[in-house]
């Protein structure tokens, strides 16, 4: 996300949903972290690992989440996910249903963050160890103590704009 401020106490929101075509032959991860602006980590906010059956959120193995996850423990809802993001293996899943292909439906993540301060949200999808399928997330409602946070995406336009801005300055 862009940087945002929050104070002491202030609950950070939102909701995410791990969409995965790729199976469980291939464990693909997606995590979120809150970072300060200067990228140091404070926070583990959820994670997801793909498997045929029982929890992917949390991700088996994966570091431990420090939000509060509603619900605390998601399964893989089934079948090969249509999502245009997911490219030409939308509606596909690898090795069949019952395989760990699906999506996770949308959980809640919050956080009340400990220390005054200037943050980002960070978000990332891995495609573990092959090219074919793919996994992705999509994540919603992004709030500080009930405030959207403004540019949770920059759009390219922005960036254009902030790296014309860059250039100037040098100039």
């Amino acid at each position: 996300t862009a940087v945002f401020s929050a104070a002491a106490g202030d609950p950070l929101n939102f909701y995410f949903n791990y969409v995965t075509s790729d199976g469980s032959g291939f464990a693909d991860y997606a995590w979120a972290a809150l970072l300060t602006a200067a990228l140091d980590p404070v926070a583990i906010l959820f994670t997801a690992r793909t498997q045929p059956d029982g929890s992917i959120v949390p991700g088996f193995d994966l570091p431990g989440v420090e939000a509060t996850l509603t619900p605390a423990s998601v399964p893989i809802i089934d079948g090969g996910p249509a999502w245009s993001p997911l490219g030409d293996s939308s509606g596909d899943c690898y090795n069949g249903v019952g395989a760990g292909c699906g999506y996770t439906g949308w959980v809640h993540s919050t956080y009340d963050i400990a220390t005054a301060g200037n943050y980002i949200l960070a978000f990332g999808v891995t495609n573990w160890s092959d090219s074919a399928y793919d996994s992705g997330m999509a994540f919603s409602g992004i709030t500080v103590a009930g405030v959207p946070v403004e540019n949770a995406v920059p759009e390219p336009a922005t960036w254009a704009m902030m790296l014309m801005g860059f250039g100037v300055v040098g100039f």
